[in-house]
């Protein structure tokens, strides 16, 4: 067999094509199996409640593939979980609000770093929407919709995507631009009635057509 040297010989022989795949092989194949074992590695951390691991894990998972959402939107959910039971205990406070921030922080990276999909959007817009009304901050709100315009943007035929920014801009007090995200969401979903199951529901139906009758008068 040929030692090392005598390989290392062959391939430089072959040329730059050989050399080439050596290249992707550890510039691709290497960071994707890491990802891959990370991603892995928190599953099973988390299975056994093991926050700290999950988290370390996840972290690993963006290093070696950081132009992947999958790791910056499991690194919030857990975040996001453990803020949620800390606030269901009454007595830490301060500890799931530093949780909940970092759930924040890790949809912002994924944002900063272009890979936000349709699920990050939508994840982070709602973490805006709830710490603006737990605040009163209306600017968390106007963030949170514009956020949603840009999901709308990538799912213009979600009529209940269309609805919520209806809801959002009523309740900032924005009445034209919710009456016509309203009146949007309508026409989206009568469009749909080949697929019924994509449609508003009809309690919701009802509910946007009740305020639009009622802001009729201005």
């Amino acid at each position: 067999p040929a030692t090392g040297a005598g390989r290392w010989a062959s391939i430089l022989a072959a040329g730059p094509p050989a050399l080439l795949a050596i290249v992707l092989v550890v510039l691709v194949a290497l960071p994707i199996t890491r990802h891959q074992m990370a991603m892995r590695d928190a599953a099973i951390a988390w299975r056994g409640d093991d926050v700290e691991a999950t988290m370390d894990a996840l972290d690993r998972a963006i290093v070696h593939m950081p132009s992947l959402p999958r790791p910056y939107l499991a690194r919030a959910d857990v975040a996001y979980q453990v803020a949620y039971l800390l606030r269901e205990q009454h007595d830490r406070p301060q500890a799931a609000e530093q949780w909940l921030d970092l759930a924040v922080e890790s949809l912002d990276a994924a944002e900063a770093a272009s890979v936000a999909n349709t699920s990050i959007l939508r994840r982070r817009a709602g973490l805006d929407i709830e710490a603006g009304r737990r605040d009163g901050d209306h600017s968390l709100l106007e963030a949170a919709a514009e956020r949603l315009e840009s999901l709308r943007e990538r799912l213009p035929h979600e009529p209940d995507l269309v609805a919520r920014l209806g809801d959002l801009y009523w309740e900032l007090g924005h009445y034209e631009e919710a009456r016509d995200r309203y009146r949007r969401a309508l026409a989206i979903s009568d469009a749909l009635y080949l697929d019924p199951a994509d449609q508003l529901r009809p309690q919701r139906r009802e509910q946007i057509e009740a305020r639009l009758v009622d802001s009729s008068g201005g």
